[in-house]
């Protein structure tokens, strides 16, 4: 017995078979009437790709000339860190005493590729208006694209491969991107003398601060020590009083000793007894005419005034109190200051800080390798780019409008 249902399936198989080829045949692409079409419509292909070319040569005119300015920096000479550390502040500038080349140098490339520090000198400056900057713009949105054109590098010794952070610079470039060659070369220049001012103005600011502190502190122990002589002597006042009473009492008015002052063992011992083992009680042994002398030393300390002459820092000081009273109170202050034995030292230190000038003027924090400099040559533009790239994206929109318009022909002349 056949079976109906595979005879009714038989005859569809060839329909199949011819549906598919036929959907295979109408998707494929026919290159030669593509390019027939193309050739036909050689007119628009020609005309699209001139147009768009001819707009590219325009841009690529139209792109200013651009100069590249550059300067090369090293470090300071070392007459220059001499300087430096003779009218600056030895010994807190530095841990080994005072600034070294490289030190110095350090800090000047800190400061020179500061972006706050460029942006400070542009503004204060006046470059935002010099360099023709859209006016419309705001002063931050100015400064980014000034900087943007404008790098610093570390030429020698080159970072290693891999590294992450530069190595202590020995030789710095500078380079700077104008559409005015003149304008960037003064910009340029003008922005490494500032900065080098800038780093010796703020040693010089930061030293001063320092000796001002440190001559405070010198002060400060000088009063101390001042305070302590005077209780001191007000001390030893008492304790010679107490004896010059007790000498007094016992008829001594000459020095003497235990032995002379008693010769049998019972009147020594009574003698111990009423003198007493403390220094004040055995100082009445000098005598009433020693311990009244040596009282009225360490009430009148008549040497003061010959004390104050050799001493250049008390006379200068001497010589600022302008009344009577100012000289009298300046006296007293300074009258146990022969008996200060740290006062020399610390005199002496006050006049070395005085004598610090932090006067930099001669000084530089860097020296030129290369200034910036016209040489007249722009930096080799785009342009040949922009010309070949508006070829190839004009012909390209050419082939495209032609194979559109072409379709769209042949669907009109279908329906």
């Amino acid at each position: 017995m056949n079976n109906p249902n595979k005879q009714e399936m038989s005859p569809n198989f060839p329909a199949q078979y011819g549906y598919q080829e036929m959907y295979q045949q109408e998707d494929e692409i026919d290159l030669f009437a593509v390019f027939f079409a193309l050739v036909e419509q050689w007119r628009w292909l020609a005309g699209i790709t001139f147009i768009g070319t001819l707009i590219a040569v325009v841009i690529a005119l139209g792109v200013p000339k651009a100069y590249e300015v550059e300067a090369r920096l090293a470090q300071p000479t070392q007459a220059d860190i001499q300087t430096i550390n003779l009218r600056g502040y030895l010994g807190l500038l530095d841990e080994q005493g005072g600034l070294t080349q490289q030190a110095l140098f350090n800090q000047y490339y800190a400061r020179l590729k500061s972006a706050d520090h460029f942006k400070d000198f542009i503004v204060k400056n006046g470059w935002l208006n010099k360099l023709n900057s859209d006016a419309t713009a705001s002063e931050d949105q100015q400064f980014a694209g000034i900087y943007e054109n404008f790098s610093t590098e570390v030429l020698e010794p080159k970072k290693p491969k891999g590294a992450q952070d530069d190595l202590s610079p020995t030789l710095l470039g500078v380079k700077f991107l104008s559409k005015d060659e003149a304008l960037g070369v003064t910009l340029v220049n003008d922005y490494i003398n500032h900065t080098g001012q800038d780093v010796l103005k703020t040693i010089a600011e930061q030293g001063k601060v320092l000796r001002d502190l440190e001559k405070e502190g010198i002060e400060q122990k000088i009063a101390t020590l001042r305070k302590k002589v005077a209780m001191d002597r007000a001390t030893k006042l008492v304790e010679l009083t107490t004896a010059y009473d007790i000498a007094a009492a016992m008829g001594i008015k000459k020095p003497t000793t235990l032995q002379s002052f008693s010769q049998t063992q019972e009147e020594r011992s009574r003698l111990m007894v009423s003198v007493g083992s403390q220094d004040q009680n055995v100082s009445a042994l000098m005598g009433t005419d020693y311990l009244q002398n040596e009282m009225k030393g360490l009430r009148d300390r008549a040497n003061v005034n010959s004390f104050i002459e050799q001493v250049p820092e008390l006379k200068k000081q001497l010589a600022d109190q302008k009344t009577e009273a100012e000289i009298d109170a300046f006296k007293n202050l300074v009258v146990n200051d022969p008996y200060i034995k740290e006062l020399p030292d610390l005199m002496s230190r006050l006049t070395e800080l005085d004598q610090l000038a932090f006067d930099f003027n001669n000084a530089q924090s860097f020296r030129f390798d290369k200034t910036a400099m016209m040489t007249g040559k722009a930096k080799k533009s785009n342009k040949i780019l922009i010309v070949a790239l508006g070829f190839v994206l004009s012909a390209m929109m050419a082939v495209f409008y032609v194979l559109i318009m072409n379709a769209y022909r042949k669907r009109l002349a279908e329906s």
